[in-house]
């Protein structure tokens, strides 16, 4: 006898339930409903969704762990950033130092790119400090003002392992920039560099931007320091420094 849902007794049907068994129902079909005895299992399935996630979401933070590990999220970026890069830097290598999992990253920075461009920046504030504020802002005059600044970021570049990262691996910089949205990005500015080319603007004669091309390029130099030989690399930066601001500066 063909039994129906509306009409009919399953028992007939499912061998399970004249045996005594269960069996699970199955999906409705359209126009049908589920009937309330499939409740507990559709209740039973959300329960464990619900717990699935819930076990992969990061865990809730207060103020002042959130301020202890973004401090040592960005300790451990500004060094490993510095010495392997961004693509060879693990999520893992990260956030082990903070003693938190690799999801909870997310929690802090939106990406790992967001965490070495924040990092950058901590560094762009102390290297502008260093090369402006202390730097080019004290020169004397002019061609001295341009000095002191070549001189402090060719320093800076010997004892800053990041800052001199950004400068041999400008790559890296344009993948970060490709993962960030221009507002995020905008934060970078205002950097050392833009100080400079608004100095260039006013004190120099001549294309502010190709005056900054030619400044960045005696900051390559100490990038390969090692080719020119340690007797010889102080007096070679001391005569190039003294060439190029002295011919920038008499036009």
């Amino acid at each position: 006898m063909a039994l129906t849902k509306k009409n009919g007794d399953f028992k007939d049907k499912h061998p399970k339930l004249r045996a005594g068994g269960t069996t699970r129902s199955a999906p409705p079909r359209r126009g049908e409903h589920f009937a309330s005895t499939d409740l507990p299992t559709l209740c039973s399935v959300n329960e464990r969704t619900i717990r699935s996630y819930g076990d992969n979401m990061p865990p809730a933070f207060s103020d002042e762990e959130r301020s202890r590990i973004t401090e040592q999220l960005l300790n451990a970026a500004t060094l490993l950033f510095s010495t392997q890069g961004l693509r060879k830097t693990s999520l893992e290598e990260l956030t082990a130092p903070a003693g938190i999992a690799k999801s909870s990253l997310y929690a802090f920075f939106a990406s790992k790119e967001d965490l070495y461009f924040e990092a950058m920046l901590r560094q762009s504030e102390q290297v502008r400090r260093r090369v402006i504020d202390e730097g080019l802002n004290l020169g004397t005059d002019t061609r001295d003002a341009l000095r002191r600044f070549l001189r402090a970021t060719i320093a800076e570049l010997h004892t800053n392992l990041l800052y001199r990262r950004l400068m041999s691996h400008p790559q890296e910089m344009a993948a970060v920039a490709a993962k960030l949205t221009p507002e995020r990005m905008a934060a970078a500015q205002g950097g050392p560099m833009a100080d400079l080319l608004t100095f260039l603007d006013t004190r120099v004669e001549g294309d502010p931007e190709v005056l900054l091309g030619v400044l960045r390029a005696v900051l390559l130099t100490p990038l390969h320091a090692d080719h020119l030989g340690a007797e010889l690399y102080p007096a070679v930066m001391d005569r190039l420094i003294d060439a190029v601001t002295e011919g920038i500066t008499s036009c």
